[in-house]
């Protein structure tokens, strides 16, 4: 016979098995493997997550879908020092209540039928008290055991050294966390034995205590994935649903449960802020729990970067069988002890969600984009021409016939061979009227294509031209004591069209109106440069057609835009632009009270070379 002592700690002597897990079909086969953590019970179910093209500024995109294994149903062992039924338990146990562990002064002995190691298949056949002198290891002392399950006698005493059955828990519905024992004074409180399963020191249930998530894709933290997410089914089964399922660890969690970001370990780990003693969530019942990992992608991700995201291989670094820094996999039943769960997993292979995201661009107001991102570049435009006239060059050229074919980007160089500047984008036409040049001077101009994601053409063949006529002021030119007599009381007056200049009585700033919606919204030009790189306001021409009003009255103000690359940007008053690196629904947030119509609105469409003219600053981060 086999004999074994269960002191609280973990002290074995017994080799555990682990399960190493191959993929197969979208399940983990098991075969038997020699390792240092225990074998784990029941599968890790990859149930997959859609892929295909996504854009920034979505929220709650589900990218990671897994079913945990179920938590398993405790052997009841004794309850009323007869042999084991389920009729001898004291009391109705709930799922989800605490065990408690036999510590080593209770000098709790067990064997089982066939002498070999504890636990396995055979059930155990006796417990009892050891009351002699070898209670540490339940060796031989002659002294009589008081037996608490099976009869005594029949070679109970067989010397086996000291040893720990980690399943072997009691019921503690006193919470004096001692066991009572059946047969003492007080039998009102003897307590109920039993095999726990999955060693998580709960009856029918399993805490949920860390989950480490990876992005098997090129996209990163923070520039292209601003929040992830840890949630529990709660709607049923019909798969991800925000506004049912439990959120688990993301922003508003009771207790600071968050998915954070792990720089050292290239991860995000979902778990409580104190993750030494904190679990996520307590699974009750027998039904295999199912979690699901979501992501909101930044408001202008880096196109073609993509998301794959999840959870590597389990790896307990430290062999403590709870999570630490740095160590990958899910863990569960940890509350603040070294607990041994045989469902942290997984064990052989990571469960990576099979379809592949790809961010193709920016949305406009949290919808979405369908076109696809090309792997190549466009072919370029054909037949450039550039034509001389008075203060301006004249440029026209064929569109590709490419069938992600967006736009075309202009460059303009003083020297021959280099690219220079870009001086306007997002033209869809074949011609183009530079107005910002100075008669006299010889400008060198080369074409590109713009494909759906981004992506530029090659050169085309440079051509040149060489105004005639006076020069243009100069780019940074700004009024100084000049006065616009006004003609609306505000820009809200029927007669300011839509895309007009206002300047307010006795102010020098000058506004840029837009009319959308029924809303009037005025960007403030913070340099006269914008009016040369836009054909429309005509260079210094644009100073006439400024109209001059008392007031701005209840215009709304904006000083966001966005340019051709889907970046949204604020430009500050010292000429400066700053990117707005967030979610789509932090943005709305933050400068629209989180009406996403009213924030799509505040943004004007600008081209490559009014941002050119505004240097870089820091982003703008949540």
């Amino acid at each position: 016979m086999h004999t074994m002592t269960f002191p609280s700690r973990f002290i074995s002597i017994f080799t555990a098995f682990a399960l190493v897990f191959t993929l197969f079909g979208g399940f983990f086969v098991g075969v038997p493997s020699s390792d240092a953590h225990t074998a784990i019970l029941g599968d890790f179910v990859n149930n997959g997550a859609a892929g295909g093209n996504i854009v920034g500024g979505r929220t709650n995109l589900l990218a990671l879908d897994i079913t945990l294994p179920a938590a398993d149903d405790e052997l009841f062992l004794d309850g009323d020092g007869s042999d084991s039924t389920a009729a001898g338990a004291q009391a109705a146990i709930a799922n989800g209540a605490a065990f408690v562990r036999f510590v080593l002064a209770d000098n709790i002995c067990a064997r089982d039928a066939d002498g070999g190691a504890v636990p396995d298949a055979n059930a155990i056949t006796s417990i009892w008290l050891d009351d002699g002198v070898n209670e540490a290891n339940c060796g031989v002392d002659g002294a009589a055991e008081t037996m608490i399950l099976g009869a005594a006698g029949g070679g109970t005493e067989v010397g086996v050294g000291a040893s720990t059955l980690t399943r072997m828990v009691h019921s503690d519905p006193a919470g004096a966390n001692v066991y009572n024992r059946t047969g003492d004074v007080d039998a009102s409180n003897d307590e109920d034995i039993y095999d726990d399963v999955d060693r998580s020191l709960f009856y029918r249930a399993d805490a949920v205590h860390a989950v480490v998530v990876e992005n098997a894709g090129t996209a990163v933290d923070t520039t292209d994935i601003v929040t992830v997410m840890l949630w529990l089914e709660n709607g049923g089964g019909a798969g991800f649903q925000s506004g049912s399922d439990l959120l688990l660890a993301g922003p508003g969690v009771a207790g600071g449960a968050r998915c954070f970001w792990n720089a050292a370990g290239a991860s995000w780990d979902c778990r409580d802020d104190t993750p030494a003693t904190d679990t996520l969530v307590l699974i009750t019942g027998l039904v295999a729990p199912r979690i699901y990992v979501t992501i909101d992608t930044a408001l202008s991700p880096t196109v073609n970067r993509t998301v794959q995201m999840r959870v590597p291989t389990f790896a307990d670094g430290d062999a403590d069988s709870r999570y630490d820094a740095n160590e990958d996999g899910i863990f569960f039943s940890n509350a603040g002890t070294a607990n041994v769960s045989r469902h942290d997993g997984p064990p052989g292979a990571a469960v990576t969600n099979a379809n592949l995201m790809t961010f193709i661009g920016t949305s406009s107001g949290g919808g979405s984009t369908t076109t696809p991102p090309s792997d190549s570049p466009p072919p370029a435009p054909s037949g450039i021409s550039a034509t001389a006239g008075e203060g301006k060059v004249d440029l026209a050229w064929t569109n590709t016939s490419e069938a992600d074919f967006a736009s075309v980007k202009i460059y303009r160089s003083e020297v021959h061979g280099t690219l220079g500047t870009a001086i306007a984008s997002g033209l869809t036409g074949t011609t183009y009227s530079d107005t910002s040049v100075t008669g006299g001077t010889t400008y060198h101009y080369t074409v590109r294509s713009v494909d759906a994601g981004g992506n530029e053409s090659t050169n085309t063949t440079q051509v040149m031209a060489t105004p005639t006529g006076a020069a243009a002021p100069p780019a940074e030119e700004t009024p100084t004591g000049e006065e616009t007599t006004p003609s609306a009381s505000s820009p809200q007056d029927a007669s300011v069209a839509d895309g007009t200049l206002v300047r307010s009585s006795g102010a020098t700033e000058v506004y840029v109106t837009k009319k959308v919606e029924g809303l009037t919204i005025v960007r403030h030009i913070v340099t006269a440069g914008v009016f040369d790189v836009y054909p429309h306001l005509g260079g210094s021409a644009a100073w006439s057609a400024i109209v001059g009003v008392d007031s701005l009255g209840s215009s709304l103000t904006s000083s966001w835009v966005r340019g051709a690359d889907g970046k949204v940007w604020e430009v500050n008053g010292d000429g400066t632009r700053h990117h707005m690196q967030m979610t789509w629904e932090q943005f709305a947030g933050r400068v629209a009270a989180g009406d996403s119509s009213l924030a799509t609105n505040l943004i004007f469409e600008v081209n490559a070379a009014e941002l050119g003219l505004y240097s870089t600053g820091v982003a703008v981060l949540p």
